[in-house]
């Protein structure tokens, strides 16, 4: 008897421990609000193809609209994970990476939970270093 109520009182906290897990997790990924100031202004947009895909835009395109933009407080660029290789003390490895604008965390007023974050200047910085 004693053994089939310590099954029934693991059994329950495993059970328990399991939901919580899962709970926090959806909690983190799809119910919090976003960590930004006001995430109800969040505006996203992609250009439809006449065969009615959704593209992204080029860099360049992204450049032009950011350059010339009247209508919103920010423009920033963003693509999702896409793998790419890294070489991790000698050896290959394929790693996802998300590209952002330089601009991603000064717009979206988000700061680093350790370090810093990009700058123009950095950028700038490093593509020229990069070409000379």
């Amino acid at each position: 008897m004693l053994s089939l109520c310590v099954a029934a009182v693991l059994s329950l906290a495993l059970a328990i421990a399991a939901n919580t897990a899962i709970f926090s997790t959806l909690d983190a990924a799809l119910l919090r609000a976003l960590p930004i100031e006001k995430p109800e202004e969040l505006v996203r947009f992609s250009q439809a193809l006449p065969t009615q895909e959704m593209s992204e835009f080029t860099y360049p395109m992204f450049e032009k609209f950011r350059d010339h933009n009247r209508c919103f407080a920010g423009l920033i660029a963003y693509l999702g994970a896409r793998p790419f290789s890294v070489i991790i003390g000698g050896q290959g490895e394929i790693a996802n990476a998300e590209f952002i604008s330089a601009n991603y965390f000064s717009v979206l007023e988000l700061k680093a939970l350790v370090g810093h974050t990009f700058t123009l200047k950095m950028i700038a910085f490093r593509i020229t270093r990069r070409w000379l």
